[in-house]
């Protein structure tokens, strides 16, 4: 997967000599991160040749990764919604699933001629079937199936293996991030799931809200982007309060002989800027810290330095750092 979201080819499969190449050039992963490595990027897993089915239908699970702060990284995830396409498993020519099938645009049906018949069933399926579930919708159809035993299956299961995945990206990319503390970025991550209920990481998609008919749908949304401002904005007052702090402690020190021809010196100016990237970095203060009603949940903050630093989902084999009890 290599810019998956700006191109229309997002997934290709690998043969033979392209995988003995790339397993020859990252020395079977012990090269990944390298410099001559790092210029390219990609995401490789094993196709998925068993994937789960809604009535024989494909379908990709859609969540939200709010990444608030990279300086230092602060992430939050937000339930979504499944996207079912629109055309049988049956249907794809030559057996060969189409990407873009998934998609709700007419003109993204690249790969179908306007002469195939499927265009036909795919209209007529669009209007008669529900093309996005949320995922309570989707967990329902799992236990009437027989597929779960219990609706905590949701909880228990869904959101921590989709939490966990999006953790291990931030992990993966994180040293490519602008470190700018007023940097923010609200992500759609696709997700496969197979026969086996492992999930799988499918794409990533920038600007990804939807236009949704199901009125809980159109809820959440509105719902969601009302809470990943509060988030953000949060983030900014605080900084901004302490940035304000800082210059009126300077101010109070401040002497008159220490100005002149009206510029004013500081001492300990070098220990002053390393405050000052020090008050910068983003954290929360108390008075805008964000309310038990916001539906995003924290999944990183690295201001953490305990086990919750990744909301307690991965093992401390995973750190890098101390464990502060």
């Amino acid at each position: 997967n290599n810019n998956a979201a700006n191109s229309n080819k997002s997934f290709f499969v690998l043969n033979r000599n392209q995988d003995r190449y790339i397993r020859e050039f990252y020395d079977n992963g012990r090269k990944c991160g390298g410099k001559l490595q790092s210029q390219q990027q990609h995401i490789i897993q094993n196709f998925v040749s068993n994937p789960l089915l809604i009535d024989n239908y494909y379908f990709s699970l859609r969540a939200y990764l709010l990444i608030a702060s990279v300086n230092p990284l602060i992430a939050y995830y937000h339930d979504g919604f499944v996207k079912v396409s629109l055309a049988e498993t049956d249907l794809y020519p030559d057996g060969h699933p189409m990407t873009s099938i998934i998609n709700d645009k007419e003109e993204e049906f690249s790969n179908i001629s306007k002469n195939n018949p499927l265009i036909d069933q795919i209209l007529m399926r669009r209007s008669q079937f529900p093309q996005q579930w949320s995922f309570k919708q989707f967990t329902k159809y799992l236990l009437d199936g027989t597929y779960i035993s219990s609706f905590d299956w949701i909880d228990e299961h869904l959101r921590m293996e989709v939490k966990k995945a999006m953790i291990h990206l931030l992990r993966m990319n994180q040293n490519s991030f602008i470190k700018s503390s007023s940097v923010y970025e609200l992500f759609g991550i696709d997700f496969m799931i197979d026969y086996k209920f492992d999930l799988w990481f499918a794409d990533y998609v920038q600007n990804p809200v939807s236009e949704f008919v199901d009125p809980e749908l159109k809820y959440m949304i509105k719902r969601m982007l009302k809470d990943h401002f509060e988030i953000v904005v949060g983030l900014t007052r605080s900084r901004i309060k302490r940035i304000i702090d800082f210059v009126n402690s300077l101010a109070k020190e401040v002497e008159t002989d220490n100005i002149f021809e009206g510029k004013i010196y500081l001492r300990d100016l070098d220990r002053r800027r390393t405050e000052f990237e020090m008050i910068t970095q983003n954290k929360w203060e108390e008075e805008f810290v964000v309310h038990k009603k916001n539906r995003f949940q924290l999944i990183v903050d690295e201001n953490n330095h305990s086990e919750m630093r990744y909301a307690g989902l991965l093992s401390q084999d995973c750190y890098h750092f101390p464990i502060i009890e």
